[in-house]
């Protein structure tokens, strides 16, 4: 029974994405219409679910288990930067390395990750997701967007970039809602609960929009994807599940270890957009 859980909801979630894909192909939906879709995701419905996660009562443990993830999780960024440059530093066509290295590294958690893990662990899920979304963005401003740049941005630019990411100031903005217990007004509350709802369906057809546009018939008979795919998708998130299972089964519930390890894995979409915008 717990196994059907996870699939049933993936299963949907396919169906979704199947949903966008189709609205893609009869030109219901066009590539501006996705791009707007996704900035109303990005900067007003994730933005709402990440705060609605912080509403839970305040504990010391669920505090302390937060800032322990933080560090557990930049470690593992710090692994996955590493692992991946070193897996895929034998290929020769620069832009193509530095594609598999980047997809190695990032993954597609946001748009994926996080509908999933509100569907089968709720908010609680989400709470526990948010740290990986934090340091995810700190890493992806920075050390991510400085391997397709030739002039690196200035430490300033970082800290804007990151700084004004809307997932980190409703990160921030909820953790001042959960440490001070402060009640958002239902005036409020229920416009971002309705907003909140809407995560799931509008991430997974945005998801089969950019599907739809894609061509993989040239990058299927790549090798190098192949590789690609099992190391995002299988070896990594094998590592983090191992990662966290053995540091972490002490201290922490298996909503947290099974948060993380699932919100690792979720790539789909986001390999193939990266690949289809560099020329090899």
């Amino acid at each position: 029974m717990t196994f059907l859980i996870p699939t049933k909801q993936v299963v949907i979630m396919f169906i979704l994405m199947v949903i966008g894909w189709l609205c893609y192909k009869v030109k219901f939906l066009h590539e501006q219409t996705s791009k707007d879709l996704t900035k109303i995701l990005l900067y007003v419905v994730s933005p709402c679910l990440i705060i609605n996660s912080f509403k839970q009562r305040l504990t010391t443990t669920r505090l302390i288990q937060f800032g322990v993830l933080l560090v557990l999780i930049t470690f593992i960024f710090i692994f996955k930067i590493l692992v991946s440059h070193f897996l895929f530093s034998r290929i020769r066509n620069e832009q193509e390395r530095t594609v598999l290295k980047y997809t190695g590294t990032y993954t597609n958690a946001g748009f994926m990750g996080i509908p999933l893990v509100q569907a089968i662990l709720g908010s609680t899920g989400v709470f526990f997701a948010v740290p990986y979304l934090i340091c995810y963005n700190i890493f992806m401003w920075t050390h991510g967007i400085n391997m397709f740049q030739k002039n690196h941005t200035s430490p300033a630019d970082h800290f804007r970039q990151v700084s004004t990411n809307p997932n980190i100031i409703a990160a921030i903005i909820g953790l001042i809602v959960f440490i001070t217990q402060f009640k958002i007004p239902t005036l409020i509350a229920t416009p971002m609960n309705y907003i909140a709802d809407i995560n799931t369906p509008l991430s997974m057809i945005v998801i089969g929009t950019n599907l739809g546009s894609i061509n993989l018939k040239k990058d299927l008979i790549n090798s190098n994807v192949w590789f690609g795919v099992f190391v995002r998708n299988i070896f990594f998130p094998l590592c983090v599940l191992g990662i966290l299972t053995i540091m972490c089964t002490r201290h922490f519930n298996h909503n947290s270890i099974n948060t993380n390890g699932q919100i690792s894995s979720f790539n789909y979409g986001s390999m193939s957009s990266c690949w289809r915008s560099c020329a090899f």
